[in-house]
């Protein structure tokens, strides 16, 4: 349910219902769409290597 999201997972709910595409908008407005998190390497930005 859209009330039961946290601030973040709503406001990038909020930027897809703005900026996508109209699948994208329409999937976002009812509520439904699973958002996911993938882990980040950090050292993609090591300068050092």
């Amino acid at each position: 349910m859209p009330g039961q999201r946290d601030s973040r997972e709503r406001g990038i709910l909020g930027v897809v219902v703005k900026y996508g595409s109209a699948v994208a908008s329409a999937h976002a407005r009812t509520g439904t769409p699973a958002i996911r998190y993938l882990d980040y390497d950090w050292t993609l930005n090591d300068a050092a290597r």
